[in-house]
């Protein structure tokens, strides 16, 4: 992506797609400075748009943190497929999580097709 294109990527996107690059990718933490603009619900569904529009492109999954199999530290779950619009327009979804545990948790993570749009 030339920095031209990565310029008219709206700022959220760009937060995702940064988010996504990191090593677990919380999805709350890529929406810190967009939150408290408005209404809950209105600033969830926004959010979730721009996600499922990133997902929809194929350069993002997302996924619940879970306990990995040795039950001693965590690991993505399976990507969330089934009924994402709905999850993701949940505000509750959105909020930082509160304590040092992130299992539960939404993350996004990078395909190979987001790792090379964000590359070239």
């Amino acid at each position: 992506m030339t920095p031209l294109e990565w310029d008219s990527l709206p700022e959220f996107e760009q937060d995702l797609l940064v988010c996504a690059t990191e090593a677990w990718g919380i999805l709350p933490y890529a929406t810190d400075q967009h939150r408290g603009i408005g209404d809950p619900r209105a600033e969830a569904a926004a959010a979730a748009r721009m996600v499922l529009e990133l997902v929809d492109r194929g350069w993002i999954t997302v996924h619940r943190i879970v306990p990995d199999a040795a039950g001693v530290g965590a690991a993505y779950g399976p990507a969330i497929t089934q009924q994402l619009d709905a999850l993701l327009a949940d505000p509750d979804t959105w909020d930082d999580p509160d304590g040092v545990s992130w299992n539960g948790e939404l993350a996004v993570a990078l395909t190979p097709a987001g790792r090379s749009a964000i590359a070239r």
